[in-house]
């Protein structure tokens, strides 16, 4: 960003300082005679809008008056708007951005900031916990949404006290607690495409210091996706999850909350749509296609494409088909030193297996396919921490981290389809019957960390904020791209890489096939020289700090003021590599962000203002980019992004007009660019980047929720809701020459229930994407085509709940 703009972006922040709480303070003013007049208690008390009490900053403070920029969701209103995953929460979130890949490994971006990586041993950009346990890989988080009291998302860096790759932010779901009373409950749901759901819990006291709350979730359906060249179906649903919790008063300070949980997900992996044959383009391939006109690549490009229709989809006959597990277990400790110093200790261990197969191209035949995406994830995290009273006007809290994680992953993938195929078949006649290779990578990461948090008010009305972490991060990896077993792909690669002529011994068969450059490159493609395999070992270590100022100049008032700086840590990619360049790591990344706004209550607590504005400075952005490699073309690599800027703008109005009907209307305006970037397109070229858009950002997103609610009689009650979601177009891969682009879209649901006025049951009628807007969450080159991964389409059904 040049100087210029970036002078004029910091002026507009600091003007939005000025603005944010010269608005709070007019309103605060013009509506003070209103709050008194014309309103009855009981009807006040029915119009004021709740306060969802959150632990962003590890306290339990009110949403309203916590300094930084928060989302919190209640656990009624996500049952009732079904929200049941991040997928889901990203359409009532604006800045939200969620992104399937190819290996349904889920990626998560928030006001322009993510990691766009399919392999199982990425850390992600955007973190999440469950009661404050880390999901330490995305893949872990399937099962997440069950049973909970609330969720949170935390907006900007939140590197102090959630440690690294949060630099885009947060998200905590929190679980329901075990009750001192008895408490059950049932909901059970049928919706289109034969789907059968139920979510249930029993709780209660075991004993006068023993409480427990078992919660479970299954889910069962039909297939959504259909063919759109022969007579099949895909996209059955087999969904099962469970928790228990128990809750142990050891004595009057000590205390144990244990959390045994675990799902088992073998839904089938979602097929994608081919839009646009796009192959790799090679000059040799080329001329090979023109001489021998039934060439792998002449038949592709006379495949049929995808209608532009949500279920439409064509897969190889077999595949994809998913299997996926976790299971965890976690303790957390709290001890009372005194009345006002508490010792807290988070200890857990989560185990995850992997075994997919899926179809990466989107056609029938085997451009590129999977019959092997499988993976293993153990996982040990611990936490030790010691805080004051929140009550105190010095607030501390000063803790350390710890986390060993162990990521295997392997994959087959086969395609005797795709256009290069054939070619090197020709050229090498001793690869005749090669179809693919394999690819394995094991890594093992230790990370440490130390941090503390100090907030000391002023005065009443104002606090600064200043907290740190030092983390030091080490990661090993031993990983290659090998030969099926049968030699084909190793005889190929002898002869690309001229062993034979070079006296290097073949390659045997189930050998690794990488290769790394030669010190004297020769004309055979540089006379690579080949590897048994590739290891390396990371290392990383930075501080994070975040300095802020909260200003309250009336009790319902609060505008803060945030500088804070976060990383996350470096990674090594998950690609087929055929040299060593493409499994170079990335480093770790940096976010400085500047962040005002203000929180605003008016009318007697009957209507809330939110509002902030900030700016990114993004140095050494990780992005899945490319490398040119001869004679193979264009390949994947991970690559740093010197300099990236973002900058925009959010703003929350909620209001209770009347008794019972709640509105609200949020927004973001989110213009994430490239400063700085010399890279590659699909045909090898150099291309400055700088000004492109960051991929999987929209520049404008939109939500408004409308819920009303109304006693029928004096047993019954009635609602009636619906959300509107807007989110403007998006890029999707950068640097590919087809279309990747990720449209705009706009979905509204509905929902209608009926139920008792003391909650004891309720019957929802419900409509998701009730326009039916077909528009997809990813694009993807797939070797020799474009894909689109499809929202669902239009759903609807009905849930009835009870409870005791």
């Amino acid at each position: 960003m040049s100087t210029s703009r970036r002078f004029q972006f910091h002026r507009i922040l600091l003007g939005s300082l000025a603005g944010c709480g010269g608005l709070a303070l007019a309103m605060s003013s013009a509506m003070a005679q209103a709050e008194g007049q014309g309103v009855q208690p009981d009807a006040e008390a029915d119009m004021a809008i709740g306060d969802i009490v959150v632990t962003a900053q590890k306290r339990s403070e009110s949403a309203s008056r916590v300094g930084i920029s928060i989302t919190a969701i209640g656990g009624e209103d996500l049952q009732n708007r079904g929200i049941r995953n991040v997928a889901d929460l990203a359409n009532s979130t604006p800045g939200l951005t969620f992104s399937q890949t190819d290996t349904s490994t889920p990626v998560y971006t928030l006001r322009g900031v993510g990691f766009y990586e399919n392999s199982l041993a990425a850390y992600p950009a955007v973190s999440v916990y469950v009661d404050e346990v880390p999901l330490a890989f995305p893949a872990l988080t399937t099962g997440a949404g069950m049973d909970l009291e609330r969720l949170e998302v935390l907006k900007g860096p939140q590197g102090i006290l959630f440690g690294q790759n949060s630099t885009g932010g947060a998200i905590n779901y929190i679980a329901k607690k075990p009750t001192a009373d008895f408490e059950a409950g049932l909901t059970v749901g049928y919706a289109r495409f034969d789907d059968f759901t139920a979510e249930g819990y029993i709780s209660g006291p075991l004993s006068d210091a023993v409480r427990a709350r078992l919660s479970f979730s299954g889910e069962h359906s039909g297939d959504w996706q259909y063919s759109y060249t022969r007579n099949d179906s895909l996209g059955k649903t087999r969904k099962m999850a469970a928790r228990l919790l128990l809750d142990m008063d050891a004595s009057d300070r000590l205390r144990f909350e244990l959390n045994v949980n675990g799902w088992i997900n073998k839904s089938d992996p979602q097929a994608p749509q081919a839009f646009e044959f796009d192959p790799i383009v090679l000059p040799a391939v080329s001329a090979f296609v023109t001489g021998n006109p039934n060439n792998n690549a002449a038949i592709l490009s006379t495949l049929p494409l995808s209608p532009q229709k949500a279920r439409a989809a064509d897969w190889t006959p077999g595949l994809p088909k998913g299997d996926e597990r976790m299971g965890q277990i976690a303790l957390r400790g709290t001890y009372e030193f005194s009345d006002d110093i508490l010792l807290t200790s988070i200890t857990a261990y989560t185990a995850y297996k992997r075994r997919n197969q899926v179809d990466t191209d989107g056609y029938a035949v085997a451009a590129f396919d999977q019959d092997a995406v499988d993976g293993d994830i153990t996982s040990f995290t611990q936490e030790l921490r010691i805080s004051n009273d929140a009550g105190e006007p010095l607030r501390w809290m000063i803790g350390g981290n710890y986390e060993h994680s162990k990521v295997d992953e392997y994959a087959n993938s086969f395609y005797p389809d795709a256009s290069t195929i054939d070619f090197f078949i020709a050229l090498f006649p001793a690869g005749a019957g090669w179809i693919g290779n394999s690819y394995f990578s094991n890594q093992k990461m230790d990370n440490y960390a130390a941090f503390g948090n100090l907030e000391y008010d002023i005065d009443p009305d104002l606090t600064v904020k200043l907290g740190g972490r030092y983390t030091h991060t080490k990661r090993a990896v031993d990983q290659c791209t090998n030969d099926q077993g049968d030699g084909k792909w190793a005889a190929i690669v002898d002869g690309l890489n001229g062993y034979a002529a070079r006296g290097i011994p073949l390659l045997a068969p189930g050998a690794c096939t990488t290769a790394e450059p030669n010190p004297n490159p020769g004309p055979d493609f540089g006379n690579p020289i080949p590897i048994t395999g590739f290891q390396d070992v990371l290392k990383e270590h930075n501080f994070s700090w975040r300095i802020g100022l909260d200003y309250k100049p009336t009790p319902t008032t609060l505008i803060y003021a945030n500088l804070s700086q976060g990383y996350k840590t470096g990674s090594f990619p998950n690609v087929v590599a055929t040299r060593v360049e493409q499994m170079a790591p990335v480093t770790q990344e940096r976010l400085l962000a500047a962040e005002v706004g203000v929180k605003k209550r008016l009318l007697n607590n009957r209507a809330s203002i939110t509002a902030a504005a900030y700016y990114y400075d993004y140095s050494d952005k990780q992005i899945r980019s490319g490398i040119f490699i001869a004679p193979y073309g264009v390949l994947d690599k991970l690559t740093n992004i010197p300099k990236s800027s973002i900058r925009g703008a959010e703003l929350e109005l909620a209001v209770r007009p009347v008794p019972g009907l709640s509105l609200t209307a949020s927004g973001t305006f989110t213009d994430a660019r490239i400063d700085r970037f010399i890279g590659i397109d699909d045909s090898g070229n150099a291309v400055n980047f700088a000004g492109t858009d960051i991929p999987y950002n929209s520049k404008w997103a939109a939500t408004g929720i409308a819920e009303y609610e109304w006693d029928v009689s004096d047993s019954l009650k009635a609602s009636l809701g619906a959300t509107l979601s807007y989110r403007s177009k998006s890029a999707g891969a950068l640097g590919s020459a087809g279309d990747t682009t990720l449209n705009a879209y706009t979905i509204l649901d509905l929902r209608a229930g009926i139920g008792a006025l003391d909650d004891k049951w309720r019957v929802q009628f419900w409509g998701k994407n009730v326009t039916n807007k077909y528009y997809w969450l990813n694009t993807v080159h797939a070797f020799d085509n474009n894909v689109r991964y499809a929202a669902r389409p239009v759903t609807y059904g009905v849930s009835v709940s009870f409870k005791y």
